[in-house]
């Protein structure tokens, strides 16, 4: 979440208390909190690459994580339609993905979430499934880190 007040640190650690209050979703943890620093005005702005690990299902997984392994080695055109403000148009997301892991039931990516471009990592999963006629179920999608300037935040 993104504050546009400041907080000290007195008033932080009573937020802190609503976790051990069992005012949030028993999910959902505060672990930490840092000023966005200058010349940020927003968190959107601070951050560049978001890491998430996705948990899949679906048949021949093994044959899926090869054929998208080999696909994305190559670094050729990805355009999938996109949606935008405008409506949807056909982009090349390839430049997007920063990194990419397949292994067992879980698909670790790295994908850019800056205010310039920003790619949702169901978006990668659901047609590269299509793309090679895989039948692959998002289970859940677990927002790893995010870096910005090379530093990485982790969650």
């Amino acid at each position: 979440y993104e504050y546009i007040e400041r907080y000290d640190p007195v008033l932080f650690k009573r937020i802190q208390k609503l976790d051990t209050m069992n005012v949030l979703p028993k999910d959902i943890r505060i672990i930490s909190a840092e000023p966005l620093e200058k010349p940020y005005d927003a968190i959107v702005k601070a951050y560049t690459t978001a890491e998430y690990e996705i948990s899949v299902k679906g048949e021949n997984l093994t044959d899926f994580y090869n054929k998208s392994r080999e696909f994305l080695d190559k670094n050729e055109t990805f355009s999938v339609m996109k949606k935008t403000k405008s409506g949807e148009k056909e982009t090349d997301i390839r430049p997007m993905i920063k990194e990419y892991c397949f292994l067992n039931d879980t698909v670790n990516l790295g994908v850019s979430c800056s205010a310039q471009e920003n790619l949702r990592p169901e978006l990668v999963v659901e047609n590269l499934a299509e793309k090679f006629g895989f039948s692959i179920e998002i289970v859940s999608i677990l927002k790893r880190n995010l870096y910005k300037n090379g530093s990485i935040y982790k969650f």
